[in-house]
């Protein structure tokens, strides 16, 4: 039935059916949307649009007489609207229609529930590490032996934190000091926390540790999941000795909870490694930490790594910023191009290379470790009213940090600059070009999967909210090349790696220099990292707060920490 009755409706009524926000871009004489392509998209999408009550009481609402008679009398259980049509429709739009009501009504349009028929995998299984990148390069021997002269003194409770660029080895470098040190100075005695905000960054790390572990370990060694509905109830033995992943939110609630078993790991735990370091100052994080990293009688020594690609909160708190240099003890370990320049290479290359550009970011890119970035500045009809609301909206947030939700939705449902960014991505789906797109909004990225979905682009779509199979499912059809274009908010600036990107868009504007580097991270990894030799970055004519080149994104901090 729902078939037949799309296939009676013109282009108008098609368009009147689809909720109120899409309307306008099947309505816009630039993509071009005809009948058919319309036909196609309804029929596609109907699980989701049917679940949309707009939607839903629209079809209902072009039902002749015979077809709504028809559907009441073989749906029993919406006998009480059999003679009145326009309080079926009020119902379902103020959503006093039943639970069961709807899905009866839902089921009766062929819909299809298919939130069940995701298949689940091991995301290891889709993009194994290769077994070549498990050898350290200069640079990283280099970060990991003056961690380990730090580990190995007799500093108490040492603090020191990791910078170095997205897609250089961080997570590699931090694995392979934690092994030496695991094995032989604390002679696989006792526990080494791994902690990370997010699901997806421990998962990275595991991965990475088992890779390395493989090559590099002496015996079978206990490794402990405390993230992803895992607890930690394996380690309440006094003898478990081992590797704990663990989410930051589960050492909030042991701390909260069980502060006895809180207090026994603290004391048998010899080393800390926090990622995402900058995010350390969040409260109820930075006293969890500190309350974790504390030596009481009877306690072990423990130290404290942090890792991050940007050492700092954000431009417009210079309080902030020295806080979290002081939270690491004012103790860094970067990348001294000078000294491994000078050992990796002989003398002649030395003395040619002395007045060489010193910028990391740039030295990176010459050796092919990280890939160089064209860019390009995507331009819309940025009109007189839309660009005051822009700018009223801009000074009411002049002092934080970042644009608020408000300002962005701004952005997000401008026809225009959407108009703009379908076709632009349009383009680089026809050119086969695996894109990475942040979007302004979950709302932002849904519209832009809609219109492109509309128009034959597959694309893959990942949120906060989505569930970890389906993120999964998306993911691997990004890698695996189904999907060309993996949409996004901001759950894939960290912890995600895909050596097929070759194009990162911002469609998000941010004066977060933070979250600017994490997003063009995604394109930064070079092919000798497994990635590309260049990578594409659009940028939105209107990101007014842009960086001019990635360098300056990574050195931005370093005078906080002098």
């Amino acid at each position: 039935m729902f078939n037949d009755l799309i296939y009676k409706l013109d282009k108008e009524r098609l368009i009147e059916l689809l909720p109120k926000w899409q309307q306008p871009y099947f309505s816009d004489v630039q993509l071009n949307f005809n009948r058919e392509s319309l036909i196609e998209y309804i029929i596609e999408s109907k699980n989701e649009l049917l679940d949309n009550s707009e939607f839903l009481a629209g079809i209902v609402q072009k039902l002749s007489h015979e077809e709504y008679f028809n559907f009441i009398e073989s749906t029993k259980k919406l006998n009480i609207y059999l003679f009145n049509k326009s309080k079926l429709v009020d119902d379902i739009l103020s959503n006093n229609i039943k639970i069961v009501q709807k899905r009866t009504l839902q089921n009766f349009f062929d819909y299809e529930d298919k939130a069940q028929n995701f298949v689940e995998f091991d995301l290891k299984s889709i993009s194994p590490i290769s077994d070549r990148f498990y050898e350290l390069l200069d640079y990283q021997m280099f970060i990991k032996e003056k961690l380990l002269s730090i580990l190995e003194s007799n500093f108490l409770l040492p603090r020191v934190l990791i910078h170095m660029p997205t897609g250089t080895g961080k997570t590699k470098t931090a694995v392979h000091t934690l092994i030496h040190y695991f094995i032989n100075v604390k002679k696989n005695n006792g526990l080494i926390f791994w902690i990370a905000h997010t699901n997806v960054l421990l998962d990275q790390a595991l991965g990475t540790f088992e890779n390395v572990w493989s090559h590099l370990g002496n015996k079978p060694v206990s490794i402990f999941k405390v993230f992803g509905g895992k607890d930690i109830t394996e380690l309440t033995s006094s003898e478990s000795s081992g590797i704990v992943f663990c989410n930051i939110s589960s050492l909030i609630n042991l701390k909260k909870n069980k502060l006895e078993l809180f207090d026994n790991l603290s004391s048998r735990t010899h080393l800390v490694i926090f990622d995402e370091a900058h995010k350390v100052l969040a409260s109820e994080t930075s006293y969890v930490i500190n309350s974790f990293m504390l030596k009481k009688d009877g306690y072990v020594n423990k130290a404290l790594i942090g890792l991050t690609a940007t050492p700092g909160r954000n431009i417009f708190d210079e309080d902030d910023n020295y806080r979290l240099a002081q939270f690491f003890e004012r103790r860094i370990i970067q990348i001294d191009i000078n000294t491994i320049d000078k050992f990796s290479k002989n003398d002649f290359e030395y003395v040619n290379q002395a007045d060489r550009d010193s910028k990391i970011i740039k030295y990176f890119q010459d050796r092919k470790i990280l890939s160089r970035f064209r860019r390009e500045i995507l331009d819309y009809n940025f009109n007189q009213e839309f660009e005051s609301l822009l700018l009223d909206r801009i000074r009411i947030k002049q002092k934080f940090d970042d644009y608020n939700s408000a300002l962005l939705d701004l952005f997000a449902i401008n026809l225009d600059r959407n108009v703009s960014i379908v076709n632009r991505l349009i383009e680089l789906d026809r050119e086969c070009t695996p894109t990475i797109f942040f979007a302004c909004s979950v709302e932002h990225g849904k519209l832009v999967h809609s219109i492109l979905k509309a128009k034959g682009v597959k694309t893959s779509q990942v949120y906060a909210e989505t569930s970890k199979q389906k993120r999964d499912s998306e993911i691997n059809d990004f890698k695996k090349g189904y999907t060309k274009i993996l949409i996004n908010v901001s759950v894939l600036t960290t912890g995600f790696d895909s050596t097929n990107i070759r194009c990162v868009f911002i469609a998000r504007p941010t004066k977060s220099i933070v979250l600017y580097s994490q997003m063009i991270g995604r394109g930064l990894r070079g092919p000798k990292m497994g990635g590309n030799e260049d990578c594409l970055l659009i940028d939105m004519k209107d990101n007014l707060e842009r960086f001019s080149d990635e360098n300056d994104a990574f050195s931005f901090f370093e005078e906080y920490w002098r």
